[in-house]
């Protein structure tokens, strides 16, 4: 019998509308078996940002990078990793590989949303004449 491909998320480029997470930003409960992330490229968490539930297990994260901090994972949440390959990942910051960030450094979700909305058109100033 034949084994499942494996899944394979490699060479995104994280575009401007999202800051975090190069190849997935996980909220939720996201289990990730047998995959692999390569060449992602992420403001935090070059190939995956969790702020919910991360459960990793038998896979390969290789040549991620982070402008900021995880170069493969940046966890704001719950990560368990099990039988995992990091190899190559980056970030300037900290975590080259895993950075697990303290709860008192963890931005609001107000403050991630705020983050990613693009800024209001300032309204139109009123002037009064002198009289």
């Amino acid at each position: 019998m034949r084994a499942p491909p494996q899944p394979d998320i490699s060479d995104l480029v994280n575009g401007l509308g999202n800051l975090v997470g190069g190849g997935v930003d996980n909220e939720g409960t996201l289990t990730v078996t047998n995959c692999t992330f390569s060449n992602n490229d992420g403001l935090d968490g070059g190939a995956i940002y969790n702020d919910g539930m991360l459960t990793v297990t038998n896979s390969t994260f290789s040549n991620n990078q982070s402008t900021v901090e995880g170069g493969a994972i940046l966890n704001n949440g719950t990560v368990n990793v099990t039988s995992g390959t990091f190899s190559g990942n980056h970030a300037p910051g900290s975590g080259g590989a895993i950075e697990n960030t303290p709860a008192a450094r963890r931005p609001s979700p107000t403050a991630r949303s705020l983050a990613t909305k693009p800024p209001a058109s300032a309204a139109p100033s009123k002037t009064s004449k002198p009289r």
